[in-house]
């Protein structure tokens, strides 16, 4: 057992999961392979977390737009009929909500397509019966 001036030092704080760096030196030679994993793990941690962040601000970024789009819908359909605005507005937030729930990163493109089908069957049903 080593005395008590031979002990490596603490460099990650009081708690029980630290690192020290005796974990990095063997008998006086670094240990490269070691020292260069732990770097790499800490670099894929970040990348995976400002990864994870972008993901958040686009998908937060579109919920804005689309609550945007989705009260001027409402005000305009208020204006023009007076009514079925808050069907409208539910209905492409349950839209979007289904777009998030299957691909948060692809929410966007796949509330485009959405978009796209709606449209077109309206028009499809718009020059059908007119």
């Amino acid at each position: 057992m080593p005395g008590p001036g031979s002990e490596p030092a603490d460099l990650g704080g009081s708690s029980d999961n630290y690192v020290t760096a005796g974990e990095f030196v063997d008998g006086g030679e670094i240990k490269i392979a070691k020292l260069v994993s732990t770097l790499l793990g800490a670099a894929w941690l970040t990348v995976a977390a400002g990864w994870i962040m972008v993901m958040q601000a686009v998908v937060t970024a579109h919920v804005r737009v689309l609550d945007a789009v989705a009260a001027m819908y409402v005000r305009i359909i208020e204006a023009a009929v007076g009514g079925g605005a808050e069907t409208v507005q539910a209905s492409w937030g349950a839209a979007f909500r289904a777009a998030v729930e299957t691909n948060r990163l692809l929410a966007p493109v796949i509330l485009s397509v959405e978009v796209v089908l709606v449209a077109a069957l309206l028009l499809y049903a718009r020059r059908r019966w007119v």
